[in-house]
């Protein structure tokens, strides 16, 4: 397959989720292309935040469980792309997305942070919005666990 029909492939799965909400169908091409390119960057994260923007969305109806499949799918996407490019910040933040959405400050912290520390040591203007997105993202979680240290002092 070449670059072309790669990132055809992808803009589809891209457009099918995002405008037409068929998720379905879309995971089902990512599934199909990622049985014979399985380690896949630009692939396997679509497909995380496909799993992701389905948990999300609540014109589906999804019960608790099958929410919570959504996330853990994504999550293993993350994990695999970590696997396969340990300094993918991209991944590190949609990892931390995840901790996030389950109220784990600690560990969204800590993948905000690593991948802050990534972006910065990079230096590449082309990172400064995901990077003040990130830092952002960050300061939010400082700020929640900082009122919880609080409210814990005051009951002590």
């Amino acid at each position: 397959m070449t670059a072309e029909e790669k990132n055809r492939l992808l803009e589809k799965a891209r457009f099918i989720s995002l405008i037409e909400k068929r998720y379905e169908e879309a995971l089902a091409l990512l599934d199909h292309f990622l049985a014979r390119h399985k380690n896949d960057l630009d692939a396997l994260c679509l497909k995380g935040n496909i799993l992701d923007l389905k948990g999300l969305d609540c014109s589906l109806e999804l019960n608790k469980t099958e929410i919570e499949k959504c996330f853990t799918k994504a999550l293993k996407c993350y994990n695999t792309i970590l696997t396969i490019d340990s300094k993918n910040t991209n991944a590190m933040i949609d990892i931390g997305d995840y901790w996030e959405r389950k109220c784990n400050h600690q560990e969204a912290l800590k993948w905000y942070s690593l991948s802050i520390n990534i972006m910065q040591k990079i230096n590449n203007d082309s990172l400064s919005e995901e990077l003040n997105e990130t830092s952002a993202k960050r300061q939010k979680i400082l700020e929640i666990l900082s009122q919880i240290k609080g409210k814990t002092r005051n009951l002590g």
